[in-house]
């Protein structure tokens, strides 16, 4: 994955789509290759109990960087409203202001993802 994460950045960097092209499929065959190691090296799938420990641990870190963006978009803006904001202040506020949107939107689509997940999994289970 940082392999991945170097190469999407030297890509978007040089603007070279070779190269992000070449990260995307990177990201796109991880897991489906990681698992294939994990079973060939013995290591087994996680029980309910795993997965429902990591789903929540996810899910604190991800409200957890929510708050703290949202906090320090917040104290920009109020900084803006009393007048005007330095630059160093002004470019932290629009950066926690997108991460505060990207977290909400992927707290959303992860939230949909585990309930289509959880729904298909128990008619499986029981049908």
């Amino acid at each position: 994955m940082l392999i991945d994460t170097a190469a999407m950045y030297v890509g978007v960097s040089t603007e070279s789509w070779p190269l992000i092209g070449f990260a995307i499929v990177l990201f796109l065959g991880f897991f489906p290759v990681s698992g294939w190691l994990a079973s060939q090296a013995g290591i087994r799938e996680p029980d309910e109990r795993t997965r429902q420990l990591i789903r929540t641990a996810a899910t604190r870190a991800l409200f957890g960087l929510f708050a703290v963006a949202f906090t320090l978009y917040l104290g920009g803006v109020a900084v803006t409203a009393w007048g005007t904001i330095p630059e160093p202040l002004g470019t932290l506020s629009e950066q926690a202001e997108v991460v505060a949107v990207w977290t909400a939107a992927a707290t959303i689509a992860s939230s949909l993802v585990h309930k289509v997940g959880d729904q298909l999994r128990r008619r499986r289970l029981e049908g």
